[in-house]
């Protein structure tokens, strides 16, 4: 016994839609929103706040923005980071990617390492993490970090000179003193 034409494909139709969306995998641009799939979301997280993006370039040229949709925060980092860099490929080897979030970038020699968390002292705490990786297992003799910038919640970028070692930055130690009085 043959099913009327059309109900078979419909039935199949709402099968794959549905195991899409279960998986995740359906695309976010259809539905007018964009998503990281490289950190958990709550369910209480508010989709409105802007994205902010930070990309950094081999020889530590960088860009930031900050836009309603990921993937437009990071084609505008990428392109701020071009207009430092003047070569055709390299910007957005290192981007991450935050929605009310802080980022931080340093830069250790020729090593970069920039972090994005929701807590600045969060930040913080994975830039120190990633620093003693880096030496213990990688690169002992890595030169003195310099903290390069800071962006805050709102996209606000705060440039320091390269003079600025990440140990010495006025975040750093405000936050570990914070740390310990706790």
């Amino acid at each position: 016994m043959r099913s009327a034409p059309g109900i078979s494909h419909k039935i199949w139709t709402c099968r794959f839609l549905t195991a899409l969306l279960l998986w995740g995998g359906f695309p976010t641009s259809m539905l007018g929103q964009s998503r990281s799939f490289d950190r958990p979301h709550s369910a209480t997280e508010d989709w409105s706040l802007p994205w902010t993006a930070l990309t950094i370039a081999p020889d530590g040229s960088w860009g930031v923005a900050t836009e309603d949709y990921s993937h437009q925060a990071i084609t505008g980092a990428i392109a701020n980071c071009k207009r430092m860099y003047k070569k055709e490929i390299g910007c957005g080897y290192q981007t991450r990617l935050t929605q009310a979030g802080w980022s931080l970038a340093l830069r250790c020699g020729d090593e970069n390492i920039i972090v994005a968390e929701k807590i600045l002292a969060e930040a913080v705490q994975t830039a120190d993490v990633r620093e003693k990786i880096l030496r213990q297992d990688y690169r002992p003799d890595m030169p003195t970090c310099m903290h390069v910038l800071t962006v805050d919640p709102q996209g606000i970028t705060t440039r320091l000179n390269f003079e600025t070692s990440w140990s010495a930055s006025a975040i750093r130690p405000a936050l570990v003193s914070y740390r310990v009085e706790k």
